[in-house]
């Protein structure tokens, strides 16, 4: 997704800031952008913009940012999470091919089972714990079994979208 004016972020349906280390990183953020600019909390031009996982598996990031003449003078990436998932929470496999799920988020770990393509998996928590490793997206999973299985490449459509 493109930057966007953060007036816009209500009409986008998520929540962001799930912790108080976010939330502070937050408010630095703000003034640190206040200050560069000389403008007030208020008034600073404050845009975002969501990655793509947040629409396909109701979890990501969307970053916050400083825009200042001509130029992006400080980000801010947090955690999100779309308001309306269903519960519980639940992702379906869209891949073509069985998925494996290992012990941990690298393709040289234990593995634990698969995934079905059109099976449906329960993330292991709401928000959904990613983790990005050497370009790939990995999501912490509750069913079929407790482990981790591969989401995708970054830029890629990947392997699983929000249940209906």
């Amino acid at each position: 997704m493109s930057w966007q004016p953060i007036k816009e972020l209500a009409a986008v349906n998520v929540t962001t800031g799930f912790s108080n280390m976010e939330l502070g990183g937050y408010m630095d953020f703000q003034n640190a952008c206040a200050q560069a600019t000389g403008q007030t909390m208020d008034d600073f031009p404050n845009w975002f913009r969501m990655d793509d996982r947040v629409n396909q598996i109701g979890t990501g990031t969307v970053a916050y940012g400083c825009w200042w003449n001509g130029e992006m003078i400080a980000t801010f990436p947090s955690l999100a999470l779309k308001n309306d998932l269903a519960s519980p929470y639940c992702l379906k496999s869209i891949a073509a091919q069985p998925l494996d799920i290992y012990s941990d988020p690298d393709p040289t770990a234990t593995r634990l089972g698969t995934v079905a393509p059109g099976e449906t998996v329960q993330p292991s928590s709401t928000p959904a714990l990613l983790r990005d490793v050497n370009g790939e997206t990995w999501i912490a999973i509750a069913t079929p079994v407790e482990g981790w299985v591969r989401h995708g490449m970054g830029g890629e459509p990947g392997n699983f979208e929000c249940c209906e």
